[in-house]
């Protein structure tokens, strides 16, 4: 996304509980926030999505119309041509994609439970609309600990090698993640596609770092 998307275009909001992941995307200008590091910034940063997408919701209302997406490219394009479009009061006129990344999502759910829940279907459900998208990650594979409002509102899952075909089953309903092998293959369910394999590109940690290198040179 870094490499095909500016600022202007698509801001980031990063969860890295763990504080592992994704600490060199830090200070990078796509963020929208410093990448949460804790599962209090994280919520904090969960109810402002909630709130971004009640007032993307109200201005598609205000001006009629139905994507952002397009009028986005509309705004900037006058922008940039020095002919800005007014707009309602209280508005902006810039409305980038918005894409959350939440590494270990379970964290949440552990320690914030049904809010966390209500949140995350919120934002996965309605944020789609108004282009706000969300990407989860996590280790855990036990129903149980995963609810079903959440798994329902997945578009796609993409799963790696599991230790066994009981794994495999748990996350994708099916035997076969069992047999992956090579680093990058992958099962991919996508909603009302069959199970699709594939083989995913493999990014060093050195391509990572000279993208986000890149971008923290132009903020």
């Amino acid at each position: 996304m870094l490499c095909t998307n500016t600022p202007e275009h698509l801001r980031l909001i990063i969860v890295d509980t763990k504080i592992v992941e994704y600490a060199d995307f830090d200070g990078i200008p796509h963020l929208c926030q410093p990448i949460c590091a804790g599962v209090d910034s994280a919520m904090r940063s969960l109810a402002w999505l909630a709130s971004e997408i009640e007032r993307r919701e109200h201005l598609k209302n205000a001006i009629d119309m139905n994507s952002l997406r397009y009028l986005h490219k509309r705004l900037f394009g006058c922008y940039r041509r020095g002919k800005p479009i007014k707009l309602p009061p209280g508005t902006h006129e810039i409305f980038p994609d918005i894409v959350v990344v939440i590494d270990e999502f379970s964290d949440l759910l552990h320690f914030y439970g049904k809010e966390a829940e209500e949140l995350l279907v919120k934002i996965m459900i309605e944020g789609s609309r108004v282009e706000i998208r969300v990407i989860l990650a996590t280790s855990i594979i036990n129903r149980k600990e995963i609810p079903f409002s959440i798994r329902c509102c997945c578009y796609s899952i993409i799963c790696f090698q599991t230790p066994g075909a009981g794994a495999s089953k748990e996350i994708l309903g099916k035997n076969s993640t069992e047999k992956l092998s090579r680093p990058g293959d992958m099962l991919c369910s996508i909603r009302d596609l069959p199970l699709l394999r594939v083989q995913g590109a493999r990014v060093s940690m050195n391509e990572v770092i000279r993208v986000t290198d890149f971008w923290k040179s132009h903020c």
